[in-house]
């Protein structure tokens, strides 16, 4: 009788533990274990910083973004530009946070560019011009005696000669026409640059980034701001410049020249 009682108490002992797991299995609040399996979805879910903006106001570009969850602040303060395989590339200061002292020196490649565009509507402040007598229209259109029918012949013939002689100037750009387009790209800038940053090992986890390339799309700061008028416009005129394959020295002169304008406006 004694081998018995011994043999059933071990059994009826391991039956009472597994009724016990399972009764506290069956009685965890479904709420929690609902939260566990929610959280533990969003954080591999997580995806890495890819894109931040900014507006450029000076030579600085200045936005806030989402890090990690968390609003957070950042500037990149350009300060020379160079030619890497004959490609424009910024160089700058960044800095993550308003309070932050220390800078990074940050590289970042011109990833792409949009040109401004001009309102084509006019605007009601905007002046008409001026309407010419209707006598001298009049006398514009009907010549007064023969010898003047004469001389707007004249000038209507050789103006078709000239148009004749004159080659046509083709679509691609080439180091004749070059000039051209930097100067008109000088005088209007760029609507939008986006930039691809190389951010520094030590700022990626705090950025809630990875090793590749994080871009920022950049446009101007619309009051008070001359200087990064004049810096977007001569960047844009670079990206032109070095997009086109325009000749190396000119790009190189070029790139000097915009240099000393940034250090002489710090």
């Amino acid at each position: 009788m004694n081998i018995e009682r011994r043999a059933i108490i071990p059994a009826m002992n391991k039956k009472h533990l597994a009724l016990l797991l399972a009764l506290g299995v069956t009685f965890t609040p479904l709420q929690t274990v609902a939260a566990q399996a929610k959280k533990s979805s969003v954080a591999r879910k997580v995806e890495p910083l890819r894109v931040i903006n900014g507006q450029m106001q000076g030579r600085a570009i200045e936005g806030r973004f989402m890090a990690n969850g968390r609003p957070a602040d950042f500037s990149f303060a350009l300060s020379k530009a160079e030619i890497v395989g004959g490609k424009l590339q910024l160089i700058g200061e960044f800095r993550l946070g308003r309070q932050t002292r220390a800078a990074e020196t940050v590289k970042a490649g011109i990833a792409g560019a949009m040109a401004k565009t001009t309102d084509p509507w006019p605007s009601a402040s905007d002046e008409e011009p001026e309407k010419k007598p209707e006598e001298e229209q009049k006398q514009g259109r009907e010549a007064k005696n023969p010898e003047a029918s004469g001389q707007l012949g004249q000038l209507a013939q050789s103006t078709q000669d000239t148009a004749r002689k004159t080659p046509n100037i083709p679509g691609e750009r080439n180091e004749q026409t070059q000039s051209l387009y930097a100067q008109a790209e000088m005088a209007t800038g760029c609507g939008l640059i986006f930039l691809s940053l190389n951010i520094p090992e030590r700022l990626r986890a705090r950025m809630g980034t990875d090793a590749r390339p994080l871009q920022l799309g950049v446009v101007l700061a619309p009051l008070d701001n001359k200087l990064g008028e004049d810096i977007n416009r001569r960047i844009c005129a670079l990206v032109q410049m070095s997009s086109s394959k325009s000749g190396e020295t000119s790009l190189t002169a070029s790139v000097e020249e915009f240099n000393r304008f940034l250090a002489s406006r710090r």
